[in-house]
């Protein structure tokens, strides 16, 4: 597993998964490249190919990063040769604290539906929403997406101003419907290695 570090969050990933730095553009771009050529491999005849997802997924990371995101990851993982899709976006979340006051004003805001759990790991209360959407352009069973929310007892070094916890929220998607609980496994045991 790799240990980016974005900000003030630690979290273990898969080594088959790529980091991405969203603060800096050429950075990012390089980075993007990387994970593209590292799927797609060097061959002259699939360049086209490869200029158009970099420019696809570097849309997404601008607009990730343009709305708050601290780090997004891709999956490289494979069963045989079946690639294993997956992303995670990572957002700071400042003033929301995962108190029960805190969990129903995001239920409330989100949308209350019988996706929901509330649980906890070593480091701090964990609520997650699951849910599948049905996306037209994929043609199939549509994305997995799971959404978490996460805070704990703060970074280290000095703490918040207000001696608030962090609150991130990390928002894993698939198209692996038919895998969800596979998945969802995976996706669990990551957010259970973030340190706030």
């Amino acid at each position: 597993m790799t240990d980016p570090v974005p900000h003030d969050l630690r979290l273990r990933l898969p080594d088959a998964w790529h980091a991405v730095d969203l603060t800096d553009p050429e950075v990012r771009r390089a980075s993007l490249a990387a994970l593209v050529t590292a799927q797609t491999g060097t061959a002259e005849d699939l360049e086209p190919v490869r200029d158009a997802l970099v420019d696809q997924l570097d849309v997404a990371a601008m607009q990730a990063a343009g709305s708050g995101a601290v780090l997004m990851a891709f999956s490289t993982m494979r069963a045989g040769d079946t690639p294993i899709p997956a992303s995670l976006t990572v957002y700071r979340v400042p003033g929301l604290r995962l108190d029960d006051d805190g969990v129903a004003t995001l239920r409330a805001a989100v949308g209350e539906d019988e996706s929901w759990s509330d649980g906890s790991t070593d480091r701090g209360r964990v609520v997650r929403r699951v849910r599948v959407i049905q996306d037209e352009r994929a043609g199939s069973a549509g994305q997995l997406l799971a959404d978490y929310w996460i805070s704990g007892a703060g970074p280290s070094g000095p703490p918040p101003a207000d001696d608030q916890p962090e609150t991130f929220s990390l928002v894993f998607a698939t198209p692996m419907v038919q895998l969800a609980d596979a998945m969802l496994s995976l996706f669990d045991r990551v957010v259970a290695s973030v340190e706030v």
